[in-house]
């Protein structure tokens, strides 16, 4: 018999493995007891591992063998969430372009040339759903509206006015805070069920105009809309260390970028995707870009109990459903949204999920979209095997910060619903007067 110390915080123990405790206890996570010098003999199960919390760092082992254990959780094939579409040609906004005119943006017909191919990934136009409208403003010292949203009719009269900006050499220019006033106030005169957004350029930094530029960018900010930032003097650190503050997270760009284009029309959709306010938008870190990504998925938690077959067919409702956990970046962001201080269900150790086990073929399945089913992937893995007549999963905080896949019969529980996005595909209006997009 040898001695070990383990740095871990919970151990599995699986197959021939064989422990006793000295000194201490171990913790049964899942029955809720300290075990004194016992021998724990894991079992040969493929559907789940058994997670022992230890009170004390040392362990004698004896008649053990390997086992398997790993910091990368398992991952559903079917990923973290529902993409949002990236179809620009089929976004539904109202774009006001803030551009700078001042003698600093020398390289105006650039500009313009980039502007218009961004438009051009573009469906312009002002009846149909599908169609963005474009507003243009200009600032230099002083603030001009060249087009008003209201008056957009063609691709061809926004490429146009485009081409036809002039740089005034004499201005020393730089009043943006000025120009994002008249810009916030004009989407708010002329507001449809269109998503808002300010894209600006700006190639000179100017103290007076940078004034108060932080408080109306937070202004527009709170009131939901985003603004995207392209900088033409990147190397000045001043101006860009300003623009990276009125920009929204994620909507900062360089116009040297050989992606520029592209990134702001993926940008266009990613603002075009969102949730109403009672509800949670899925959005997930994304470590190659560095930033968020939406995903089509807006999550409500509801605090009144309920049988799981009568939440997901009465509350959540078609084309919504009972939520799925289909990978591991999807659970924690459900955890840390809504079980944390201060969230919905801060406290509650256990909620109802959408997995069920399926009418068409008995075999354990989520919930889809607009009464879809798909394939439950052994993520989250079970705690057990489940009883025959059982037909509904739920999550059990069993403890600390760890929850734990269990299921039951129709067990009346506190649930979160899910339900689709607006995005580029799926045009909403009236969204204040609805529970859920849709």
């Amino acid at each position: 018999m040898a001695a070990s110390t383990f740095g871990l915080t919970f151990l599995i123990v699986t197959d021939t493995t064989k422990l006793v405790v000295e000194n201490g206890g171990i913790y049964d996570g899942f029955n809720g007891t300290v075990q004194q010098n016992l021998c724990l003999e894991g079992k040969s199960d493929t559907i789940s591992s058994q997670h022992y919390y230890k009170y004390n760092q040392t362990a004698c082992c004896k008649e053990y063998t390997d086992f398997n254990t790993t910091d990368t959780p398992p991952t559903a094939s079917y990923g973290n969430g529902t993409k949002c579409s990236d179809d620009a040609t089929l976004t539904w906004l109202d774009i006001v372009l803030v551009l700078d005119v001042c003698n600093a943006m020398t390289k105006v017909d650039q500009l313009s040339a980039t502007l218009v191919t961004i438009v051009q990934g573009l469906t312009i136009g002002q009846n149909s759903d599908h169609t963005t409208r474009i507003g243009i403003i200009t600032f230099g010292t002083d603030v001009t509206i060249l087009q008003q949203l209201k008056d957009t009719t063609t691709e061809d009269l926004i490429i146009d006015i485009l081409f036809g900006i002039k740089i005034n050499a004499n201005d020393p220019g730089g009043n943006m805070g000025g120009a994002l006033k008249q810009a916030y106030n004009h989407i708010l005169s002329q507001r449809t069920y269109r998503k808002p957004l300010i894209l600006l350029t700006s190639a000179a930094y100017n103290d007076e105009g940078f004034m108060d530029v932080n408080a109306t960018a937070n202004s527009i900010k709170a009131d939901g809309m985003k603004i995207m930032v392209i900088n033409y003097a990147e190397n000045d650190l001043v101006l860009t260390g300003a623009l990276k503050g009125i920009a929204s997270d994620g909507y900062y760009y360089v116009s040297s970028a050989e992606d520029l284009i592209p990134s702001v029309l993926f940008g266009f959709t990613q603002i075009n995707c969102y949730c109403s306010a009672t509800t949670i938008q899925l959005s997930l870190y994304n470590e190659q870009w560095l930033n968020y990504t939406n995903y089509a998925d807006c999550f409500l938690g509801v605090l009144s109990p309920s049988n799981p077959t009568i939440a997901n067919k009465y509350v959540c409702k078609l084309p919504g459903s009972l939520v799925s956990l289909t990978s591991q970046a999807k659970q924690d962001f459900i955890i840390d949204n809504f079980f944390v201080k201060g969230d919905p269900l801060y406290g509650e150790k256990k909620f109802s999920i959408g997995l069920h086990k399926s009418d068409s073929d008995g075999t354990w399945k989520w919930w889809g979209y607009n009464g879809t089913e798909i394939p439950y992937d052994n993520f989250p893995p079970m705690a057990k095997p489940p009883a025959s007549n059982d037909n509904y999963g739920y999550m059990l905080n069993d403890y600390g910060f760890h929850w734990a896949l269990q299921t039951g019969y129709n067990t009346a529980l506190k649930y979160i619903c899910q339900s689709p996005a607006c995005d580029a595909a799926n045009v909403c209006k009236n969204l204040k007067f609805k529970i859920f997009c849709v």
